[in-house]
């Protein structure tokens, strides 16, 4: 007598994923993409971020509660917040927060205190332009010109990463 074939066992439904992780890496790679082709200027982007970051704390949340509903009208388990998305909150927030306090500063009056102005690599300055510009005020630093700190009277007030004598 042959043996009877068991029908194959029923799974349980699979649980929905969150579709806020590809929403967030296609948005990413977005911004990337128009900024590495020059659409976007880096300086732009990082002052609107400062600015419209809680929207994307708003837009998770609203993709969160959209999935919530989706669930409970399927009758299955709503899809949790796991620790990729605490970590994305986490960072979202405290970059957010530090974006928030860089676009508060003013940045013109920073600029008469420094030699080398390293953000205008973030709007539209080549890395080979600002590196020859940082080697030639290094070769006149060393020949003998003045730093704005010196210039400005700072002297020994300023930072020192070796300290000349004893220090206590």
């Amino acid at each position: 007598m042959a043996s009877p074939v068991a029908p194959p066992p029923i799974l349980p439904p699979s649980r929905q994923r969150s579709f806020a992780g590809p929403v967030v890496l296609i948005v990413l790679g977005l911004l990337f993409l128009m900024g590495t082709m020059g659409i976007l200027r880096w300086g732009s982007l990082v002052h609107s971020f400062g600015r419209f970051w809680p929207v994307l704390l708003i837009i998770w949340g609203v993709i969160k509660l959209l999935e919530y509903q989706q669930a409970q009208r399927s009758g299955s388990r709503p899809p949790g917040i796991g620790a990729g998305g605490a970590f994305l909150v986490i960072f979202l927030v405290v970059s957010g927060l530090i974006a928030t306090q860089a676009t508060r500063v003013n940045w013109d009056a920073v600029k008469d205190n420094m030699d080398i102005d390293g953000g205008a690599v973030l709007n539209g300055q080549t890395l080979e332009e600002k590196g020859q510009e940082i080697f030639d005020e290094i070769l006149a630093v060393a020949s003998g010109k003045q730093t704005k700190s010196e210039l400005l009277g700072y002297g020994d007030n300023e930072f020192v990463p070796w300290q000349i004598g004893a220090t206590f």
